[in-house]
C-alpha cells in the first residue's frame, strides 16, 4: 500500500497483481470513511461506552466539531495565570493548603494500557482513561501519579525502550471507534527519567492511538497506530523527532516482528488484518477466513514465530469471534465463536487479544468477559470469577506478560488493573492507591467527618459508608444526596433519570419508578435534587417531575418541553421560585410552586449545555447559571430573578464550567469547577484565580463544602473529578492579598500590534496605566482615571523583552508594576488576536458598524460579535435549512448574503439574502459548483466554487442578477478554495491543501481576478496548520480575521496594517482621515512642498487607479468615493503611505 488515501496499491497475495475493483471496494471500506466537505463519518456501534462518551463531547462541542486544543489552550491560560508575581503567588499559597485527595483509594478505574520493565516484572506503568500515567515499582502493590499536570489525562499506549527502559513513550487519546475525537489526548508524550518529567514529541494530529511499539532492534524506531482522526500506521526512525505515515485507516490493533525491523501486523477496523514485509512501503490485505467482519479487530503475532496470529473481531452482528493462523494471516480459522453477550454491543469498547511470550497455545481474549485457552484455542475458560478479594470488573481493554517472567501477567479494565502470577489462571485485584475513579456528581455527609457517595462512569454509584469504599448500585452513577432527616439514606440515580433509593444500614436500594412515564427519557446526567427547605425531590427529563413522599411517587411538575433538562435550581429562601435549564441553553422559571411557567428571555446567554443553576441564600432575586461548552461567557448572574443577565467569567478561561458553589457566609466569593481545575473569585466574580494548588489537570464535574463548623472547624471545599477521584482543601477566612497585577504574568511573547489583556485587582479606585518597552522607568501612558479592573491595549510594533506595565490607584498612590513579558515584531501570518467560538464557524464580514458577522456552516446562524471586545452582541438563524460557507452584506442597507448548499456534497447552491433580523429578503440560485466564496462589492457579488472548475463569478445586482464569468481560480487543488472577500480590486482567499484527508497547508492567496498576480500568507496555529475557512478585512487596520472549521477566529498580521491616525509624510505632508469612505485629503503644511509633486494612487497589487499633477493647492481634496473597499497605497514624491477606503 502506498502512502497515499486515494493511490492505495494492494498486491494479491496468491497471484501478486493489482484489482482494480478491489482497490475501488477498499479506499472505501479499508478506511471506513464517508468523505464529505469537512467531517469523517465513522461506523457508529450502539452500547453504553459510546452513549456515554458522546454526552460527554457534546456537553462541550457541536458534535461534529471535538477540538482538543481549546482545552490546552485554557491549560496555558490556567499556566498563565498560576505564573503571577511570585509576591503575589507567595501570598496566596501562604493562605490556601495544598489539595489532598480523600479517595476512593481502592475503587480504581478504567485503565486503558500497560507497560511492564523488560527486566523487572516489579515495575509498571499503567495509562488511564482520563487519570493520566501511574507507576508501580512493587509489583501493583502500591501506585505513584507520574502525569498530573500535563495538557492530556487520557491514553491509549505506552511503550518502554526495552534496551533503555528510563525511555517511555505514551500515545494519549483513548480510542473508542464511533465516539468522535478523544478531548483529552494531545499527541506522543516522551519521558528519559522513568516517568519523572515529559515532553510532547508529536502526531498531536492523530485523534487517538491503539498501539504504540520501541522496536528492541533498533530503539530509534518507533511504531505507532492511530484512529479516527488522521488514523493509520506512523513510524519514527529517530526516537520520535519525525513521523512519517505508512498508511492511513483506524487502526485498531498493531503486532510487529519483534526480530524483523519491517514485519508489521495491523487490524484494520471493519477490514480485518493487513500486512507488511518492507516496513509499511507496500501492504497485503489478509482477511481470507475472517468472516462477518463489522468493526473492531485486534491482532497479535506469537514473538518467537510470527506465522502464528490470533486476532479477535467485531463482527457484523456485534458478536465477538477469535480466529486463529498459523501461515501469517494467509487464511484463518475461527478458535472462538461467541455470543451476542461476549461483547454486548461493545466490541468497539472491549476488545483485545494477548498471546503468552513463551506458548503460543495460552492466549488471553478480552470483551465483557476475560477469556483464556491454554491449548491453542480448542477450548476457552471464562476467568472473571477467579478473582481474589472481589470477582474480576467487566469491559477488558489490555493484557500484557512480564518479559522478564512469564508467568507474571497484567490485565486492564474498566475497574482498573488485575494481576496474575500463573499465567492467567487466577487473578489479584491491584487497585489498592490507584485514584482514578471518574466522578460525574457527588454528595458530602454533613453529619460525618468525611463521608462522601458519588456517581461514576464505570463503578455506579460509590460511597464509603465505612473505612472503606465500595459501590452500592451498579451502572454509570449521577446525582446523589442523603435523606434530610436520615443519614442511612440515600437517594441516587443512574442514566437517563433513572432514580432510586439506597439504604446503607441493610445494603438494599429500590428504583423509584412510581410516576414517572416511560416515554419520557431523560438526558444521560439528569438533574436530581433535593429542595432543602420542603425536603421535595425535584427530577428533570423532559418535563420536571416532583415527589412529596421521598420518592414513592412522582408527579408531573411542569409542562413536557422538547429538549431534555440539564440542570434544575430551587431558590434557597423560597420555594414556590424554580429555575430549571436544558441542553440548549433555555432557561425555564416558575413563581407559584409549579402551577405556571415561563420561559426566559436567554438572547444574550449562550445557547449551549447548562451546567447548573444556583441561587443566593442571602437574597432570593439574585440567581446564577453557568455553561458548558467553548467560545463564551461562562457564569452568568441576575439579581432581577432571571429577567436580565451579566457575565462574570470575563477574567476565566475560556473552558466549560461545570459547577459553581457560593460561599456560605460570604457570597462575593465564588468557586468553580472546570474542564482544567477549581477557580475562585473574591469579588463577585470581577477577579478568578486559579484555587489551591497540586490539583491534577483533570475535568472538575462537582462541588461541595463540607460546612459543619463543628466536626471540622475549618470550611472544607471538595471537589469530584473526572478520573481523579474526590480531593478537599481548606477555605481560609481571608482568601484575598493585597493589591496586584493578574496579567500579564510575564510569560508572553507578544506579537507587535496584538492587544494584551491587562488586568489587576485590589487596587482603590479609579487607576492609572502606564507602559514602557525598556529597562527604564520612561513610562507612557495608556490610560488614566480607569474605574475598571482590566483593558486592552494594543501593542507597539517594536522588539523588546522588557516591557512591563504599571498600575496606580490614583486615590492613594498604592502602585505596581508587572514582570517584564516580551513583544516580538509582527509579519505577515502573525497571531493578533484569538478566540473559540464553539461551533463549526465559516464564512465572516466585518461591517462598519465595528461588528464582525460569523455564520455557523450546519444550521445558518450569524452570530454578530464586537470587534473589539469580542462579546456576543446577537445572534439571527437564516429562515432555509441547510449547510452554509460564506457570508457577505452590504453596509448600505444592511443586506447580508449567504452561500447556501442543501447537503455536504454541494448540491443546491443558493445565495439567500436576509436582514439584520433574520427575515428573508430573497433566494437566488447560485452558478457555483459547490458553493464557496462570496463577497460584495459596489453593488456587485463575487462568488466562488470549491470544486468542478473553480471558476470564479460576477453577479450584478443593478441588472437582473445578470453573472459573468471572470476566471478560474488560481488555487486549484482539492477542497483548496474556501472563502474570499474583495478588497481594492484584490481577491483575497483562504486556501486549503490536503494530503488525502490529511490538512498540510492553509493559507491567504491573494490575486487579481483580472490579471491573476498571486501571493500567499501561510495560516499556522499553535497546534498546526489552520484548518481555516472564513476571511476578511478589519476596516480600520488592515489586517485579516479569520475563522476555522474547528470554531476559532484569529486576526492575521496582514502586512499591509494601517494606522487610525493621520499619517504624516516627510516635509509635514498630512493624508488623512485614515479609514476614508468618501474623500482624502492631502494638506502640505508649506507651499514650497507643492512643486514638483506628482501623486499616484496604487492598489495593493501595484496597480495605478490614479494620477494627479499640476498641484497648485496646499489642500487638496480626492474623491475616493467610487474606489471599491480596500486597501491602497498612495505615493507623493518618494514617501509612501497606506489608507484603507470603507
Amino acid at each position: 500500500m502506498k502512502r497515499s488515501n486515494y493511490n492505495i496499491k494492494f498486491i494479491n497475495a496468491d497471484n501478486n497483481y493489482i484489482k482494480l475493483s478491489l482497490v475501488l471496494i477498499l479506499s472505501l471500506i479499508f478506511f471506513n470513511l464517508s468523505f464529505s466537505d469537512d467531517e469523517t463519518k465513522q461506523y457508529r456501534p450502539i452500547g453504553k461506552p459510546l452513549l456515554r462518551y458522546n454526552d460527554f463531547l457534546e456537553r462541550r462541542f457541536d458534535t461534529s466539531n471535538v477540538d482538543r486544543s481549546f482545552r490546552i489552550r485554557a491549560n496555558e491560560q490556567l499556566q498563565s495565570m498560576q505564573n503571577f508575581t511570585k509576591e503575589y503567588f507567595d501570598i496566596l499559597q501562604s493562605s490556601q493548603p495544598d489539595w489532598k485527595n480523600i479517595g476512593p483509594f481502592d475503587i480504581g478505574g478504567r485503565v486503558r494500557t500497560i507497560a511492564v520493565h523488560p527486566t523487572n516484572p516489579n515495575i509498571l506503568y499503567i495509562g488511564a482513561a482520563a487519570g493520566g500515567i501511574w507507576k508501580s515499582t512493587n509489583g501493583a502493590i502500591s501506585w505513584m501519579p507520574m502525569f498530573d499536570f500535563e495538557d492530556a489525562t487520557s491514553f491509549g499506549s505506552i511503550s518502554i525502550d526495552p534496551n533503555n527502559p528510563e525511555i517511555l513513550y505514551a500515545a494519549t487519546g483513548e480510542m473508542i471507534i464511533g465516539g468522535g475525537i478523544p478531548y483529552l489526548g494531545d499527541g506522543i508524550y516522551k519521558t528519559t527519567d522513568s516517568g519523572n518529567s515529559w515532553f510532547q514529541i508529536g502526531l498531536t494530529e492523530v485523534a487517538a492511538f491503539s498501539k504504540l511499539y520501541v522496536h528492541p532492534l533498533n530503539s530509534s524506531i518507533i511504531y505507532a497506530a492511530g484512529v479516527v482522526r488522521n488514523g493509520g500506521v506512523y513510524r519514527s526512525s529517530d526516537a520520535g523527532l519525525s513521523w512519517e505515515k505508512l498508511c492511513d485507516g483506524n487502526i485498531t490493533d498493531l503486532s510487529i516482528n519483534p526480530n524483523d525491523i519491517n514485519e508489521i501486523f495491523a487490524g484494520v477496523n471493519a477490514v480485518g488484518l493487513m500486512y507488511s514485509s518492507d516496513g509499511g512501503v507496500n501492504w497485503l490485505e489478509r482477511s481470507q477466513g475472517l468472516t462477518q467482519l463489522g468493526g473492531r479487530v485486534s491482532v497479535q503475532a506469537f514473538s518467537k514465530n510470527t506465522s502464528i496470529l490470533y486476532a479477535l473481531i467485531e463482527r457484523a452482528d456485534s458478536r465477538g469471534a477469535v480466529f486463529k493462523s498459523t501461515n501469517k494471516g494467509k487464511s484463518w480459522t475461527m478458535v472462538l465463536n461467541g455470543n451476542q453477550s461476549f461483547f454486548n454491543s461493545q466490541g468497539y469498547y472491549n476488545n483485545y487479544i494477548s498471546i503468552h511470550p513463551d506458548n503460543p497455545d495460552i492466549v488471553l481474549a478480552g470483551g465483557i468477559e476475560l477469556w483464556r485457552t491454554r491449548n491453542g484455542g480448542a477450548s476457552w475458560d471464562v476467568m472473571n470469577n477467579r478473582t481474589s478479594p472481589s470477582t474480576m470488573h467487566v469491559d477488558q481493554h489490555h493484557a500484557v506478560y512480564a518479559p522478564s517472567n512469564n508467568n507474571i501477567v497484567y490485565v486492564a479494565n474498566d475497574g482498573g488493573i488485575y494481576k496474575s502470577t500463573n499465567t492467567g489462571q487466577n487473578w489479584l485485584d491491584m487497585n489498592k492507591g490507584l485514584m482514578i475513579t471518574q466522578f460525574y456528581a457527588f454528595t458530602v455527609n454533613q453529619r460525618q467527618v468525611n463521608q462522601n457517595f458519588g456517581g461514576t462512569q464505570d463503578h455506579g454509584t460509590v460511597g464509603n459508608p465505612g473505612n472503606n469504599w465500595k459501590m452500592v448500585v451498579g451502572g454509570d452513577g449521577f446525582d446523589c444526596f442523603f435523606h434530610p432527616s436520615d443519614q442511612n439514606i440515600l437517594f441516587g440515580e443512574i442514566y437517563y433519570g433513572d432514580v432510586f433509593r439506597y439504604n446503607i444500614r441493610n445494603d438494599n436500594f429500590t428504583f423509584l419508578r412510581n410516576g414517572l412515564p416511560s416515554d419520557d427519557i431523560g438526558a444521560w446526567h439528569s438533574p436530581f435534587v433535593l429542595d432543602e427547605r420542603t425536603h421535595n425531590i425535584y427530577l428533570g427529563r423532559n418535563a420536571i417531575y416532583v415527589s412529596y413522599n421521598y420518592g414513592d411517587y412522582f408527579y408531573q411538575f411542569s409542562p413536557k418541553y422538547n429538549h431534555q433538562f440539564t440542570a434544575i435550581g430551587v431558590n434557597k429562601l423560597n420555594s414556590r421560585i424554580m429555575y430549571a435549564g436544558n441542553r440548549v441553553g433555555n432557561i425555564i422559571r416558575t413563581t407559584d410552586a409549579g402551577i405556571s411557567w415561563e420561559t426566559l428571555n436567554t438572547s444574550n446567554l449562550p445557547g449551549k449545555y447548562i451546567t447548573e443553576i444556583t441561587t443566593s441564600s442571602f437574597n432570593e432575586n439574585i440567581v446564577y447559571v453557568s455553561y458548558s461548552g467553548y467560545g463564551h461567557r461562562h457564569i452568568f448572574k441576575s439579581e432581577d430573578y432571571g429577567n436580565s443577565w451579566r457575565p462574570i467569567d470575563l477574567m476565566l478561561p475560556d473552558v466549560p464550567v461545570n459547577s459553581i458553589l457560593l460561599h456560605p457566609e460570604n457570597e462575593s466569593i465564588i468557586f468553580a469547577g472546570t474542564d482544567v481545575g477549581v477557580f475562585m473569585s473574591g469579588d463577585g466574580g470581577e477577579n478568578w484565580m486559579p484555587y489551591g494548588s497540586n490539583l491534577p489537570r483533570t475535568p472538575i464535574l462537582d462541588l461541595k463544602f463540607h460546612n459543619n463548623r463543628v466536626l471540622l472547624p475549618k470550611l472544607t471545599l471538595r471537589a469530584a473529578t473526572y478520573g481523579r477521584s474526590i480531593w478537599e482543601i481548606e477555605v481560609p477566612d481571608q482568601l484575598i492579598p493585597e493589591s496586584e497585577i493578574v496579567s500579564p504574568s510575564g510569560i508572553e511573547n507578544y506579537i507587535g500590534g496584538s492587544s494584551a489583556d491587562l488586568s489587576w485587582f485590589g487596587f482603590e479606585y479609579p487607576v492609572r496605566v502606564e507602559f514602557t518597552y525598556d529597562a527604564s522607568e520612561n513610562w507612557i501612558l495608556v490610560a488614566d482615571s480607569v474605574f475598571t479592573n482590566h483593558i486592552k491595549y494594543k501593542l507597539p510594533d517594536i522588539n523588546t523583552f522588557s516591557a512591563r506595565f504599571k498600575v496606580t490607584s490614583l486615590k492613594n498612590g498604592v502602585s505596581k508594576i508587572s514582570r517584564t513579558f516580551s513583544i516580538k515584531p509582527k509579519y505577515p501570518g502573525a497571531i493578533l488576536f484569538q478566540n473559540s467560538l464553539g461551533y463549526n464557524s465559516y464564512g465572516l464580514v466585518c461591517d462598519t458598524k465595528n461588528r464582525i458577522l460569523v455564520v455557523d456552516y450546519r444550521n445558518g446562524i450569524v452570530y454578530f460579535y464586537d470587534n473589539k471586545t469580542f462579546e456576543l452582541l446577537k445572534k439571527i438563524s437564516s429562515p432555509v435549512p441547510g449547510f452554509y460557507t460564506d457570508i457577505t452584506l452590504n453596509s448600505t442597507d444592511d443586506r447580508i448574503f449567504l452561500h447556501k448548499m442543501s447537503d455536504e456534497s454541494g448540491s443546491d447552491a443558493e445565495i439567500i439574502i436576509i436582514d439584520t433580523l433574520g427575515n428573508l429578503i430573497s433566494r437566488i440560485q447560485s452558478p457555483a459548483v459547490y458553493p464557496m466564496g462570496l463577497a460584495f462589492d459596489n453593488n456587485k457579488l463575487y462568488i466562488s466554487e470549491r470544486d468542478g472548475q473553480k471558476r470564479i463569478f460576477e453577479m450584478n445586482l443593478n441588472n437582473d442578477f445578470e453573472i459573468k464569468y471572470l476566471l478560474q481560480n488560481p488555487v486549484t487543488a482539492d477542497f483548496g478554495p474556501r472563502c474570499f472577500t474583495y478588497s481594492g480590486g484584490t481577491i483575497h482567499q483562504v486556501s486549503t491543501f490536503f494530503n488525502n484527508t490529511n490538512l498540510t497547508k492553509s493559507e491567504i492567496s491573494i490575486f487579481s481576478p483580472y490579471n491573476q498576480v498571486y501571493e500567499s500568507i501561510p495560516l499556522v496555529e499553535s497546534t498546526g496548520v489552520m484548518n481555516a475557512r472564513g476571511i476578511d478585512i478589519d476596516k480600520e487596520d488592515g489586517n485579516y480575521w479569520v475563522s476555522t472549521f474547528t470554531g476559532s477566529i484569529y486576526k492575521i498580521a496582514s502586512g499591509n496594517e494601517l494606522s487610525s491616525i493621520s499619517h504624516e509624510f516627510q516635509n509635514n505632508i498630512k493624508v488623512f482621515p485614515n479609514p476614508t469612505g468618501e474623500f482624502l485629503k492631502i494638506n502640505f503644511e508649506s507651499s514650497n512642498n507643492i512643486l514638483n509633486q506628482n501623486i499616484t494612487i496604487y492598489n495593493l497589487h501595484g496597480i495605478e487607479i490614479q494620477n494627479i499633477t499640476n498641484i497648485n493647492s496646499s489642500n487638496l481634496k480626492i474623491d475616493v468615493s467610487k474606489y471599491s473597499q480596500g486597501v491602497y497605497f498612495i505615493k507623493i514624491g518618494n514617501a509612501v503611505r497606506k489608507f484603507v477606503k470603507i
